[in-house]
């Protein structure tokens, strides 16, 4: 590979989402891991910087199993892979979302859970929703950690209830 062509693969200022995404090995190479990681956080980094752009980066990190290898604890938006029973599809792939970490010196802490669990199909599209909130209330050179903390986890549990209800809409509509 030509260095032009390695600038253009590997941007040296990459994308706010691409640029900051980290994913374990998932159930590709890992026996314990629930869903498949690796190409989902592709899929949704990809997804998100061509949806939207943000004047900070938003740390997202994929675990394909509670083991947690891709310290999904202490990103701004963890995603811990689980499984979900649908009516007529059985049993899928799914993700429960956890929201607020830092590594921050001063007040480093876990993430928190949300309640609620999203389907690998669907996880883009609540994702967008969520960080389409935080774009349009943000503060200036806010951060999602200090987002989440000002806002509070009840306001953004609402949020991805009305999201998760967005995508049950759309899904219904399709299938019609």
């Amino acid at each position: 590979m030509l260095s032009e062509e390695i600038f253009f693969v590997y941007p040296p200022v990459p994308k706010n989402f691409i640029g900051y995404a980290v994913s374990c090995t998932g159930s590709e190479y890992y026996n314990y891991a629930l869903v498949e990681t690796k190409v989902k956080m592709k899929e949704i980094a990809t997804y998100l910087d061509d949806q939207m752009k943000l004047d900070i980066p938003v740390r997202i990190h994929v675990v394909g199993c509670p083991s947690s290898c891709g310290q999904r604890h202490i990103a701004d938006i963890g995603l811990q892979g689980c499984k979900m029973k649908m009516t007529e599809a059985g049993l899928v792939e799914a993700f429960e979302l956890y929201v607020g970490g830092t590594l921050d010196s001063k007040e480093a802490c876990f993430n928190k859970k949300l309640k609620g669990r999203i389907s690998a199909e669907n996880i883009q599209e609540v994702l967008r929703d969520i960080l389409i909130f935080f774009k349009n209330e943000k503060k200036v050179g806010e951060n999602f950690y200090q987002f989440v903390k000002r806002v509070g986890i009840n306001t953004l549990q609402e949020k991805l209830d009305e999201a998760l209800l967005t995508v049950e809409e759309q899904s219904t509509l399709k299938a019609r």
